[in-house]
């Protein structure tokens, strides 16, 4: 069975993920762990709990998503820099294949891979 890391944030209710884990699941057995960083909003002063809050937020919309196509799914809120949260997350589970999108500073409409390793 393939097992995937998935690390994101608010692209994870994006329709390029969905795509990528329908065809994750076509390819054959598969089971992932999405890992959302706790990142600190930037419009606006904050706190720790509502980094967390929001991430938690983002999460399970995801797994409910990832389920509804039938997916092997769990996950986790993750250190607010995606770096450590993938170190964390990778030390605790053994992915074969790792995901990764997040925003580029200042740029609202789209996103970029940061990382992607099959």
């Amino acid at each position: 069975m393939r097992r995937y890391l998935v690390v994101a944030n608010q692209t994870l209710s994006g329709e390029h993920l969905v795509a990528r884990i329908r065809d994750c699941l076509r390819a054959g057995p598969s089971s992932f762990f999405i890992v959302v960083p706790a990142a600190p909003p930037a419009d606006h002063v904050w706190t720790e709990g509502e980094a967390r809050t929001t991430a938690q937020g983002h999460l399970d919309k995801a797994l409910e998503r990832f389920r509804a196509l039938g997916a092997e799914v769990d996950g986790e809120v993750g250190d607010g820099n995606p770096l450590l949260a993938i170190e964390d997350a990778s030390g605790k589970r053994n992915s074969t294949r790792l995901s990764s999108r997040r925003y580029r500073r200042g740029r609202l409409n789209g996103s970029s891979w940061i990382s992607r390793t099959e």
